[in-house]
């Protein structure tokens, strides 16, 4: 098949679908998994900003929070900030003594899966007056180099830059945003989506972004509804690479609770297997007596991942299972591991019997327990 008659049936497929199809490393794409909103999400005056963002699932995720400040003075400010816990990066800062100031951060895929909630905080230093923030989620980044390249400028003119070429990669993806002076956006000229523009209190906020087909540089030209003094932060996202095989899936393993046989296992255990999936990140899923898949629970930072399960209330004979799946394919299920449910307690006996004696007596207890204990 012809290049361009691959690239048309991706294309259709994509569309028809709304999945990516990943065939080799120019086909693998940065794509939206919830796209900037046309307002700030989160907003304050004097104070630090807070609330709450809950990611969607998808593979290979990346949260980008980025954030506009109107300051009372012209002194230098910084920004810092937790999702559920977990310290974001800063990718780009227009950190210079302006009064009108922008901040992007982000977050990578094992930093959301270990959050322990939803919660965004960011802390700002710097006398300001009002303070703004958007968020959102991206899937298909690379894991080990997310953001391509990145870069903030200041300016008090109708027509701005990034202040330099910013480099992106073939399915990439890039993002600005900016805070001026009440003025809106009127054009770029890249063709930039415009996701949001709005006269906030204070200052006018916006966003805007672009899927990349081609390696290269960005670094549109800017215009504004007049004259303008305009702080400006650019980042560009890099591609995960293309995976073109599916997950394997280790032993299966009983972990808790650790006093189990090889034969038997209590009403209630958690169970876990290796997955081995070098180029994206997994996704898992566990059965018991061959009962509807339920999704595990998949840790780690890289491969090897560990998916982890807990059942309860198992009676009888049990078989338990888990599979894998990734962007490169799957499911790909694991060796069953069998074993028979024990919920009576052990028994034990004494010789010589409970009585009374008249003299002492050595008493052997010996325990009878056919399952787990």
């Amino acid at each position: 098949m012809s290049g361009l008659r691959r690239m048309a049936l991706v294309a259709v497929m994509a569309m028809v679908f709304g999945v990516a199809v990943a065939a080799g490393h120019a086909d693998a794409a940065v794509a939206p998994l919830q796209n900037w909103t046309t307002a700030p999400l989160l907003t304050a005056t004097t104070g630090n900003l807070s609330g709450n963002f809950t990611v969607s699932p998808g593979p290979d995720r990346i949260l980008v929070v980025a954030v506009q400040i109107y300051q009372t003075a012209n002194v230098a400010f910084t920004v810092t900030g937790t999702y559920g816990g977990r310290p974001l990066t800063q990718a780009t800062i227009q950190g210079t003594a302006q009064r009108r100031c922008t901040w992007i951060g982000y977050l990578k895929e094992s930093d959301i899966a270990a959050a322990s909630g939803t919660a965004v905080s960011l802390t700002i230093t710097g006398a300001h007056a009002n303070a703004y923030a958007y968020l959102a989620s991206y899937q298909g980044v690379d894991q080990t180099t997310s953001v391509t390249d990145s870069n903030s400028a200041y300016y008090n003119q109708v027509a701005v830059s990034f202040g330099k070429a910013v480099a992106v990669n073939n399915g990439g993806y890039g993002l600005y945003a900016w805070a001026n002076d009440n003025l809106t956006r009127t054009s770029d000229t890249e063709s930039y989506t415009e996701n949001s523009d709005g006269v906030r209190t204070g200052i006018s906020t916006g966003i805007a972004s672009k899927a990349f087909t081609a390696t290269g540089t960005t670094n549109p030209t800017v215009t504004y509804s007049g004259t303008t003094r305009c702080s400006i932060s650019a980042v560009t996202l890099n591609p995960a690479p293309s995976d073109s095989t599916a997950p394997s899936v280790g032993t299966v393993t009983i972990t808790s609770p650790a006093a189990n046989t090889g034969t038997y296992v209590p009403a209630n255990v958690t169970f876990t297997a290796a997955i081995t999936e070098p180029d994206s990140t997994p996704t898992c899923e566990y059965t018991t007596n061959g009962s509807a898949w339920v999704a595990g629970v998949i840790s780690g930072a890289s491969s090897p991942y560990t998916c982890t399960a807990t059942v309860a209330g198992l009676t009888g004979s049990v078989t338990l299972n888990i599979r894998a799946s990734s962007a490169g394919g799957g499911p790909t299920t694991g060796t069953a591991l069998n074993r028979t449910v024990d919920t009576t307690a052990p028994v034990t006996t004494a010789a010589p019997a409970a009585g009374t004696y008249g003299s002492d007596q050595s008493v052997t207890l010996t325990p009878v327990d056919a399952g787990v204990g």
